[in-house]
């Protein structure tokens, strides 16, 4: 699998079952594709299915101990979730936010900024 190289860099089992968890949600008929870009330095991707605009990126930051994830939606979708304000901010690249995570995090709030990403496309987009 693409994503074996991720999964083998995340710091617990908990983070590997929650990007197991979103990768087996997305598939055609929720119209997103989880899928890694890079062979040795691996990140964890969601775009739209099938090769649409990316939704979500994820790397995990293994001297910070904290997930670098990038999202669609604004930073104040994030910190509504109960994500730590100084650690989202605004970024000026397609994906609007960007949100440092600790592991804890992650697991907790992967599938909903994914979710909240691609809801914030289609109210856009129509």
């Amino acid at each position: 699998m693409e994503l074996d190289i991720y999964y083998r860099l995340l710091p617990n089992a908990a983070a590997v079952d929650a990007t197991r968890a979103l990768e087996a949600f997305c598939n055609p008929s929720t119209g997103l594709k989880a899928y890694s870009t890079a062979k040795h330095t691996a990140d964890f991707r969601v775009r739209l299915w099938p090769r649409g605009r990316v939704m979500l990126t994820a790397y995990y930051q293994s001297r910070a101990q904290l997930f670098l994830c990038q999202a669609y939606c604004l930073p104040h979708t994030a910190i509504s979730m109960g994500i730590p304000a100084d650690r989202v901010k605004g970024s000026n690249s397609p994906l609007r936010s960007e949100i440092r995570l600790t592991a804890d995090e992650y697991v907790t709030h992967l599938q909903a900024l994914t979710m909240a990403a691609a809801a914030s496309w289609q109210a856009e987009t129509g």
